[in-house]
């Protein structure tokens, strides 16, 4: 790292300004990182005039800015399929690192610069505590869980210490029931997606003193083995249809079994769930109390009648979509105490991060406003359901 002359005119400005110069710089709301391969294997034979059969994944994974100082990890080759055996390849193994996602459109938002950070220790030390604090760090690529361990594990402390903000998808897989059970009373078991064994480090790392994070965003994607449409999900739009949610019988539901190392996170002031074709109401209402009970900062009020985190009543937003149709809506409150469970119809909008409440019986479907994911599922799918949930130390 460079020294700085001390006459310089960024540092004869007064400090204030400087912060103002580097927020406008290194701010961008959003750092969205990504995984890019580093070393695929290459083939011992020519493949359609091509010697490396899988130039194709430097393509797919391209890595944009050179590797440096930054770690990797490894994934093997059958879960992309290549097949080995045909091909002779050199290697079992595809090597990725972890990037910033290449700006889109040109736009300052899509991206943020961080050379500012490399150009002396002063400014280092100044700008670095706005880039971690002030910036959400979003893991929505392929392979979210390793890039975030990676990711995590390179930062300093002081810069590892500063992340408030962080968004990261979470994909399982659950069974479908056994013969002769209802599929609206059974959870079925809870694999995760592509974790590669990173993920009880992940919830180490983020639990442990080394961070303070202030805000988590999860996007929850169920895959079911076997989909099942409507099974103790909401029955959406007309009033009739919500007889199912007023019963007040004392059931305690599963909770999905990837939620628990998570729970060891007690620093929260935000928690956001975004679940995608989670068809058991109560299992998510549940599953989400337990997070905000466990993950929340403990409110400063002491008062006997203040309500804990996770003990409130949660709303559940409801947005169910099909393609080429309006969406269904609802709001579903579930009640923790006794997971009893009430709702009503109501027009809900996607805006792009959250699902929002709006007045008025219908919205339009505009497919342009949800989420890619939403459209992902709508391209293989007729429909799609998803929830929303926010909560928040009072």
């Amino acid at each position: 790292m460079a020294t700085f002359d001390l006459q310089s005119p960024l540092l004869r400005l007064p400090r204030e300004i400087r912060d103002m110069i580097y927020s406008y710089v290194l701010v961008s709301g959003t750092i969205a990182l990504e995984g890019a391969v580093t070393r695929a294997p290459r083939s011992r034979i020519t493949v359609g005039g091509e010697v490396g059969f899988c130039e194709a994944l430097y393509q797919k994974y391209k890595l944009t800015y050179p590797l440096t100082s930054r770690s990797t990890w490894t994934i093997p080759l059958e879960d992309l399929a290549i097949p080995e055996a045909s091909f002779q390849l050199d290697s079992s193994a595809v090597h990725i690192t972890y990037q910033i996602r290449p700006s889109m459109h040109g736009r300052r938002g899509d991206s943020t610069s961080t050379s500012l950070l490399q150009v002396c220790k002063q400014i280092y030390s100044e700008a670095v505590e706005i880039f971690y604090s002030k910036n959400n760090f979003s893991f929505t690529g392929e392979y979210r869980i390793p890039t975030a361990v990676i990711f995590l594990r390179d930062r300093p402390a002081v810069s590892l210490h500063l992340i408030r903000s962080l968004e990261l998808p979470i994909s399982y897989v659950e069974d479908h029931p056994p013969s002769g059970v209802a599929p609206g009373r059974y959870s079925g078991r809870h694999v995760l997606h592509r974790d590669y064994g990173f993920y009880a480090e992940l919830c180490g790392l983020l639990s442990s003193p080394k961070m303070d994070l202030r805000k988590l965003s999860l996007t929850v994607e169920t895959d079911w083995v076997n989909p099942l449409l409507d099974a103790d999900g909401p029955a959406l739009r007309r009033q009739e249809n919500f007889k199912w949610l007023y019963s007040k019988k004392n059931r305690t539901p599963e909770i999905v079994e990837w939620v628990h190392p998570l729970l060891k996170i007690n620093t929260l002031e935000k928690l956001s769930v975004y679940w995608i074709n989670g068809l058991h109401t109560r299992i998510i209402g549940q599953t989400i109390a337990l997070m905000a009970q466990s993950m929340l900062k403990i409110r400063s009020s002491l008062e006997t009648n203040q309500t804990r985190p996770g003990q409130e009543r949660i709303e559940l937003l409801y947005r169910t979509v099909h393609r080429n149709h309006p969406p269904s809506c609802a709001v579903v409150v579930f009640d923790p105490s006794d997971q009893s469970v009430s709702g009503r119809s109501c027009a809900i909008y996607d805006d792009g991060e959250r699902l929002i409440e709006v007045e008025g019986d219908d919205y339009n479907f505009d497919p342009r406003l949800e989420r890619p994911v939403v459209q992902e599922y709508l391209d293989t799918c007729p429909v799609c359901l998803t929830c929303y949930c926010e909560v928040n130390v009072a």
